[in-house]
């Protein structure tokens, strides 16, 4: 059962960040890091189609 939810609660984590990608491609902010402003890495979008930051500010968050 505790296997189960952590599945459901990782398949609406994904649907959230699905939409949220769809929401940003149609306000055409699609693919801007949403710390620095400056365009996300192609190669992390074709890896990671929802981030939402590029790799230096990643870095810099998961130092904290």
């Amino acid at each position: 059962h505790t296997k189960t939810l952590i599945l459901e609660k990782q398949l609406k984590d994904a649907k959230t960040s699905i939409a949220a990608a769809l929401l940003k491609i149609k306000k055409g902010t699609y693919g801007k890091c949403e710390k620095c402003g400056k365009q996300i890495e192609l190669a992390r979008l074709l890896a990671m189609p929802t981030a939402t930051y590029c790799l230096t500010c990643t870095k810099k968050t998961s130092r904290k």
